[in-house]
């Protein structure tokens, strides 16, 4: 029932439904892939603070986006299949990879990941994603369509917020990850700077951890 309501408000321009698309900045020996959620591919609008954090943050690596407008209901899953076939291209190459995903873009990730015959991802950053989803479709478009797994053959770490009205908090991380919560809603992982540098610091750790600076 809510679903026309959400169309209406959430109705992409045409020339932003046309599928997937790649947006690379940078080159480095390291490359953190960012996917966007449903509703929200726009770079300009969502990604910028992201982007700028990330370059000011990691100067030498190459910050890549998977971009596409998408629902989360089924109708939407070829756009989806899109932007999970485009990543699989991405990280064809092996090239030393943290993956960043935002909402239902953390899904997409497990997505490539789990695809992928190649890949040389290190981490998977969850940012408020529904991994044990309870919103309407959510699951049958996870679990039916899409089929993505539980978990994956790299580390998770996946943040949720405690304020969060959309991706309620106990759904926001999956049985293996490294969970933290926050005390903020669900867009301020996008377009909070608190909750960004928050987030940069794990990254940092990852980073630390697994690629030599």
């Amino acid at each position: 029932m809510l679903e026309p309501i959400i169309r209406r408000i959430f109705r992409a321009p045409r020339d932003r439904r046309v599928g997937a698309r790649v947006i690379r900045d940078g080159c480095g020996d390291l490359r953190i892939l960012c996917l966007a959620g449903a509703f929200c591919a726009d770079t300009a609008t969502n990604w910028s603070g992201w982007i700028a954090n990330l370059h000011e943050r990691f100067p030498e690596a190459e910050i890549s986006i998977v971009n596409g407008f998408y629902y989360y209901w089924p109708e939407e899953v070829a756009v989806m299949e899109d932007i999970v076939a485009n990543g699989i291209d991405v990280l064809a190459d092996e090239h030393p990879t943290i993956i960043i995903g935002f909402s239902f873009g953390g899904l997409l990730a497990k997505a490539m990941v789990d695809r992928a015959p190649r890949h040389n991802v290190s981490a998977i950053v969850t940012l408020a994603t529904e991994h044990r989803g309870h919103l309407p479709r959510i699951a049958e478009t996870r679990d039916l369509h899409l089929n993505i797994p539980v978990d994956v053959d790299v580390p998770t770490y996946s943040f949720g917020g405690l304020l969060d009205l959309i991706v309620w908090p106990w759904t926001s991380y999956s049985p293996n990850s490294h969970h933290q919560f926050f005390l903020n809603g669900h867009f301020a992982f996008m377009h909070s700077e608190a909750a960004r540098q928050k987030v940069l610091r794990t990254v940092d750790q990852i980073i630390q951890r697994h690629h030599a600076r």
